[in-house]
């Protein structure tokens, strides 16, 4: 780093006329008060300046900075190209596994499940027939129970028809000869 020298300092001049001058501001009593307190705070600045200075980057320093900061840019962009080329690879490697695996998967699933269906069909085309078998057994047998209970029906119904009948042509015969012998009856009574 080089530093670089203050600058030198410039003397004032006095002006023609006097700096006390008994009147209004700026020109009165407390004018060489104030240029001290300015003298006081301008070598202040002057130390402040020349630690800036001491401390400071030179133009050298931040091209030296810039030419590695682009050294490092650089590198790093063909380190991440170098890694996004391994990664694509590795990608596209891993993609092809898993495409070769997925068909063989599903290769294997297709021949599992047309065993399953054919097993379901043959084990569904067992159930059929047996529930047929059995369906075919209860209707005959529903067959002949209700071929014996309409023949009992039938037999019940024509003994209560006979007795119904009976029952009628009594009430009948009945009717016939209270009609019959009523009025002579009455008759009878009456006279």
């Amino acid at each position: 780093m080089s530093s670089h020298p203050l600058p030198e300092k410039r003397k004032i001049e006095p002006s023609a006329g006097p700096v006390e001058g008994g009147g209004e501001p700026p020109y009165d009593g407390d004018m060489e008060k104030r240029v001290e307190k300015l003298e006081a705070s301008l070598t202040a600045i002057k130390i402040d300046v020349a630690v800036i200075i001491a401390n400071g980057a030179t133009k050298a320093d931040i091209a030296e900075s810039r030419a590695a900061t682009k050294a490092d840019i650089a590198e790093s962009r063909a380190a991440t190209k170098a890694d996004v080329a391994e990664l694509r690879a590795e990608t596209k490697t891993d993609i092809a596994e898993l495409r070769a695996s997925t068909k063989a998967d599903i290769a294997e699933l297709r021949v599992s499940t047309k065993a399953d269906f054919a097993e379901l069909k043959a084990s569904t085309k067992a159930d059929i027939a047996a529930l047929s078998a059995e369906t075919k057994a209860d209707i005959a047998e529903l067959k002949a129970s209700t071929k014996a209970d309409i023949a009992e029906l039938r037999a019940t119904t024509k003994a209560e028809i006979a007795e119904a009948k009976t029952a009628i042509i009594l009430w009948v015969v009945g009717a016939i000869f209270i009609s019959q012998l009523l009025p002579s009856l009455l008759k009878l009574f009456i006279d």
